[in-house]
């Protein structure tokens, strides 16, 4: 070795030691100080040009020796993005990548040249150019494919497992959102390429979530997803993830599942995860860990994503004879986390997608709906003290439970537990999730309601008055507004007694139905065309003055002017029209001059024949009083 060489070999390994000094000195340090003291110091060996050529001809000319120690100084100084751009322009990465095929280099010498490499590619499309058009894949490719084929040994293994991670961490850096050398990994088959590494994961959890980190990227093209699946590397996934894997996780765990989400959107994947034992052994790891508040949040987040669409989703009940399902149930019962509350709302609540779903859960033994009320109960006096986590839960809950009031065979049942007592004090939170599926849950069930089971107490001042409210100003919530005023319009239909009509007319609820009637929705319409019906029919003299006071003769003239105005909406038009107008005293001459024209108009073209006999005889009943 020359005197030359050895300067130079000595000269960047005090660089390199400088550097790790100052690293160890900051130690985990945020202070700009330090982190400016680092940056200097690389910065100031990279703006020297003549520093960069020594590095290129040291790497050209040197040994596999000093190949490991120029690697590593190349692999820190990148790490400033200043520094990895004057690298990647000084053309160092074919240097490096000669290495890779060079049959004297160790797993020492592999374990830097990966660092470098990967730092020089992080965010910088220029290496990533470099390295695919200048040096090609096939020395990467080889690199991967000895990476994934290798036996970790007692003497080697922390090497070895330091290996495989820069490996992985390199592709990853590589690939990362740069859709050119992604084709060209498809190119290379490079599903193929990765699946050994699956063997590796008991390991160490951080081989697992780099190998994460490279298909998380891969599969975002249509391409890398059709590989994943021809090469069933999902099947190899979830038989090899048992629970050492998940208790070595530790702060992985959150883009663990996540990543796993997304594999489950993949084609096939849901079939594949039921063929395995994969579910069983995360519930039973979860439940173990039922403190870990985090924990469960990300398994949470799984399952609603593994539930989140129609596709497949009986299979995922089906998985061992409803496993999934007992086990929401369970939760309710036997545990007292919040976290796995959530979850199992989420199972229950996608569970019900129809009336026979909902009356199965309805008959489970352990009667989740009672379970769910029960919780409820603590939730719904807290208020103002309510913590956003209890928001969650609550709107989680109450989610769930209007699932089950959907399902007309479940509302007698529901009713039996005194459901609107536990319900109607969540009209008392601010939160607008929990006050839409609270106003949803009272609208579904007030028909069904009698003195006895709660209607009594949606009749009282109070909610009479906590409804009007909310309906005046569902401030600009699409869900609390349409539900307030539908159940506004549900309150007449359900009154059940002339003493809660005239009740409910001392509120300004009409007005509040009479806007309905200008629904963009057929069914809304009806039911606030409904809802008058009833109170002029029952209690016209109390709602006499407010009805004439309101929009609805505007509205009723807007709505018989609607073409698209469906058959049954048009006859209970005709006949809130004929009542009101047999009462004599409503409706003002010139308002029914405006009728008589509509009416006239109407019977132009008109084929249906109920409907031109409904618009003879409203016509004569006009032309007779005019």
């Amino acid at each position: 070795m020359s005197s030359e060489s050895t300067d130079s070999n000595f000269y960047f390994s005090s660089i390199l030691k400088s550097l790790k000094n100052l690293e160890l000195e900051s130690g985990d340090s945020e202070e700009t100080e330090s982190i400016s003291k680092i940056a200097d110091h690389r910065q100031q060996f990279c703006s020297d040009v003549s520093n960069l050529e020594k590095l290129k001809n040291d790497l050209e000319n040197g040994s596999i020796e000093s190949a490991v120690c120029l690697c590593e100084l190349i692999a820190e100084l990148a790490k400033d993005e200043k520094c990895r751009n004057q690298l990647v322009q000084a053309e160092l990465l074919p240097a490096i990548n000669k290495y890779l095929s060079n049959p004297k280099s160790t797993n020492i010498l592999r374990i830097q040249i990966c660092r470098a490499i990967g730092n020089l590619c992080y965010d910088n499309d220029d290496g990533r150019s470099m390295l695919l058009n200048t040096c090609g894949l096939d020395n990467l490719i080889d690199l991967l494919n000895y990476t994934g084929s290798i036996s970790f040994t007692d003497e080697q293994k922390h090497h070895l497992i330091k290996l495989v991670i820069v490996c992985l961490g390199c592709l990853h850096n590589f690939a990362n959102d740069n859709d050119c050398v992604r084709k060209a990994l498809y190119d290379k088959n490079i599903m193929s390429i990765l699946k050994p590494f699956v063997k590796f994961f008991k390991t160490d959890a951080g081989i697992l979530m780099y190998f994460f980190s490279c298909i998380e990227n891969l599969i975002e093209q249509d391409e890398g997803k059709m590989q994943f699946s021809q090469e069933k590397i999902a099947l190899d996934l979830y038989n090899s993830i048992d629970s050492q894997i998940l208790e070595n996780l530790d702060s992985y765990n959150e883009d663990f599942f996540r990543i796993m989400s997304l594999i489950n959107e993949i084609n096939n994947s849901k079939e594949i995860l039921c063929m395995t034992n994969f579910i069983e052994i995360a519930v039973d790891f979860i439940e173990k860990n039922e403190n870990d508040v985090d924990l469960l949040r990300n398994f949470g987040g799984f399952l609603t994503n593994l539930l989140a669409s129609d596709d497949n989703i009986d299979m995922i009940y089906q998985y061992k004879d409803n496993f999934i399902l007992d086990k929401a149930v369970e939760w309710f019962e036997k545990f007292q986390s919040e976290q796995l509350y959530l979850a199992a709302a989420v199972i229950i609540a996608n569970y019900m997608r129809n009336d026979s779903k909902a009356l199965e859960v309805l008959r489970h033994k352990n009667q989740p709906h009672v379970q769910i009320l029960n919780l409820l109960k603590k939730y719904n006096t807290l208020g103002t003290n309510v913590t956003l986590q209890q928001i969650n839960v609550s709107h989680s809950l109450l989610s769930t439970l209007k699932n089950f009031c959907i399902a007309a065979s479940s509302k007698e049942e529901l009713i039996k537990h005194e459901v609107i007592e536990v319900v109607v004090q969540f009209l008392h939170y601010e939160n607008l999730e929990v006050l839409w599926k609270t106003l949803a849950i009272i609208r579904l069930l007030v028909k069904q309601c009698n003195e006895k089971s709660g209607l009594g107490l949606i009749f009282s001042n109070e909610i009479l008055e906590k409804i009007e409210t909310i309906a005046k100003n569902p401030q600009e919530h699409p869900g609390v507004a349409g539900e307030s005023s539908r159940l506004c319009c549900y309150l007449p239909i359900a009154a059940k007694s002339e003493k809660n009509l005239e009740l409910l007319c001392k509120f300004n609820f009409i007005p509040i139905i009479c806007k309905q009637m200008l629904s963009e929705h057929l069914i809304m319409i009806n039911e606030a065309i409904l809802a008058i019906n009833v109170l002029v029919t029952i209690s016209y003299r109390v709602c006499f003055e407010k009805l004439k006071e309101s929009c609805f003769s505007e509205n009723l003239k807007n709505l018989l002017q609607k073409e698209s105005l469906a058959f049954e909406v048009k006859i209970n038009l005709f006949n809130l029209f004929k009542i009101l107008f047999e009462k004599n005293d409503f409706f003002a001459e010139q308002q029914l001059e405006d009728y008589l024209k509509i009416f006239n108009r109407m019977k132009i073209g008109q084929e249906n024949e109920i409907i031109n006999s409904y618009l003879n005889q409203l016509i004569n009943l006009l032309d007779n009083a005019i």
